[in-house]
């Protein structure tokens, strides 16, 4: 591989390129669409291509030339992706030399190629097996020339060129530099403007306000989301037939990490309806940019108000229980002593534990001896009817403040949280298996299914058995639904996001060439906001569908009737007393 570069300005050289027909050509696509360097491949140890390498090296642009396979060469990881390629050939077809071109242009498909054929013999022949190779590696761009040769560079004006139209099958229309002067046409159009109604395959999940496909009303099939409404926007923009390449399922959608693994990494599919992420930025290479920005988090029920019951567990708590036994044995053994000291008169049955004394500390009536009290066992009543008093009113504005205004449970608002609560988190089996490095330090907590309608199912009506995994699209659903309830049933906090930054592309073939005009119409479409629409058109359809609904399912119908569990603690205390 040798690369030369200069440091003349490009467009000053031009002015004086000579007038031979590749040169010319280059100049032309030059001032159609400027590049900044060419690629250049050649077959090996033929002759009779040396005054054309000769002749690209007298230009001025800096060039790469390639004339064996470079193993994992790929130009886009060294150069600047503005370039045209030179594929020079003799006599016959090479698919050994195109497969050279092809893996140096992996993920740089929409780069302009211009095929050089010196002396062939059969020039339909040639055509057909270099159209059926573009086809095979996806080259869409290439002006094939058969005009120049060593003896004879040719007339620039009467050169006949061969120019490939992908679409909507490839094929190949005869172009002179004539005609792109008087009909301003272009050597290298930018053919994903018009499809001419070719099909393309497709799929779609089902995914929150991101896809959704239904039957309406009259069984006619809908689409809407947010992903499936940018493709067929495409489609209608660029005159183009989308068709699903399998029959959607209506009961059990397909999750889109299965999607990917079936359909879309083995080329069955040349648009998915679905958006794919991945750390790794060589990946990127087979996606469109990124369409959607978004973050990873696990959704969790929010703290709930204590019950009754439980309520009445926090009041009779060790303090107030310890007061009440305190109190008992000290005014029990009060009593016991003063009836000893004074009247000789000692039961031990009640010595800690007196059944004039335990009523009293509960605030209740209790029956005095028959006989008129001494007055230190008066004073000792008095003792106690205070601390009963104290007792009693604490107890009963506590019971009125917690049953009112119950606390709540302890919130979860960290991963050591839910490894310490009882509460598991349920994940489909891909998001598991793709999440796994993420949830190695409490996967014991971790609960899979693959069955994903029953887990939307599960997660759509605000079943808080679970915790979640959510993107933040499906949150943001979560959050229109819950400002309609009374209270928030999921919450989620910083310390639950598992992935702070995930952006979101459609995943493509290898080298697919509808990524140049998706990545061209999805920055419109970011620019006009049809992103917003999309979704809160999506949102309208779930709540028509009943497939989400702004009802609360936890509402309570009215005030309830206190039930003997609530007054579990009471009677005890009453048993207590009596």
């Amino acid at each position: 591989m040798k690369i030369r570069e200069t440091l003349e300005e490009i467009p000053q050289k031009e002015k004086d390129m000579p007038e031979n027909v590749l040169q010319k050509l280059l100049r032309d696509i030059y001032l159609g669409r400027e590049f900044l360097s060419l690629l250049v491949v050649r077959e090996e140890n033929q002759k009779s291509l040396e005054p054309i390498i000769q002749d690209l090296f007298e230009l001025s642009w800096p060039i790469t030339l390639l004339t064996k396979s470079q193993g994992d060469f790929l130009y886009r990881m060294h150069h600047n992706r503005e370039v045209v390629a030179v594929l020079l050939l003799t006599q016959k077809m090479q698919e050994e030399v195109m497969k050279i071109l092809a893996d140096a242009l992996n993920f740089l498909r929409e780069t302009r190629i211009v095929v050089v054929a010196v002396d062939v013999w059969d020039q339909p022949e040639f055509r057909g097996e270099l159209l059926t190779s573009c086809k095979v590696h996806n080259m869409t761009n290439v002006l094939l020339s058969f005009g120049y040769s060593a003896k004879n560079p040719g007339n620039s004006e009467s050169t006949l060129f061969y120019a490939l139209k992908p679409y909507p099958e490839y094929y190949w229309t005869s172009l002179s530099p004539g005609d792109v002067e008087q009909e301003n046409l272009k050597y290298f159009p930018q053919h994903w403007l018009n499809f001419y109604n070719k099909t393309l395959l497709t799929y779609s999940d089902r995914a929150s306000l991101r896809s959704l496909y239904y039957l309406d009303e009259e069984g006619q099939l809908k689409i809407n989301g947010f992903v499936p409404r940018f493709v067929m926007l495409f489609a209608e923009h660029f005159n183009a037939t989308l068709k699903s390449a399998f029959p959607l399922d209506m009961q059990n959608p397909k999750h889109y990490a299965t999607i990917m693994k079936e359909m879309v990494e083995t080329n069955l599919l040349d648009i998915p309806m679905t958006l794919d992420t991945n750390p790794h930025y060589d990946r990127w290479f087979n996606m469109t940019d990124a369409y959607h920005h978004d973050r990873g988090l696990l959704i969790v029920p929010c703290a709930q108000a204590l019950s009754i019951r439980e309520v009445y567990v926090i009041i009779l708590n060790w303090t107030f229980l310890g007061s009440v036994i305190l109190c008992t044995v000290i005014f029990s053994l009060l009593q016991s002593l003063i009836d000893y000291l004074f009247d000789g008169l000692l039961d031990l049955s009640r010595l800690l534990l007196s059944e004039r004394i335990f009523p009293a500390v509960l605030g209740q009536d209790f029956t005095p001896p028959p006989k008129e009290p001494r007055k230190i066992l008066k004073f000792v009543y008095l003792l106690l009817f205070i601390a009963g008093l104290f007792l009693n009113t604490l107890f009963s504005v506590n019971v009125s403040t917690l049953l009112t205004s119950p606390p709540k449970h302890r919130q979860i608002e960290n991963p050591q949280d839910i490894l310490e609560s009882s509460l598991p988190i349920l994940l489909h089996d891909a998001e598991a298996y793709a999440m796994r490095y993420r949830i190695e330090d409490y996967v014991r907590a971790v609960i899979t299914t693959n069955n994903y309608s029953y887990l939307e199912g599960l997660r759509d009506n605000f079943n808080t058995s679970y915790s979640y995994y959510s993107s933040s699209t499906s949150w943001y659903k979560d959050l229109m639904r819950q400002q309609y309830l009374a209270r928030k049933i999921f919450c989620t906090y910083d310390d639950l996001i598992l992935f702070p930054y995930m952006p979101w592309g459609i995943p493509l073939q290898q080298n697919s060439p509808y990524r140049e005009g998706l990545n061209y119409l999805l920055h419109w479409v970011h620019a006009f906001g049809f992103v917003e629409y999309w979704s809160d058109s999506t949102f309208w359809d779930l709540l028509k569908l009943k497939q989400v609904s702004i009802r609360d399912p936890y509402l309570q119908p009215g005030p309830l009737a206190l039930t003997a569990n609530d007054l579990f603690w009471t009677w005890m205390i009453l048993i207590g007393g009596l």
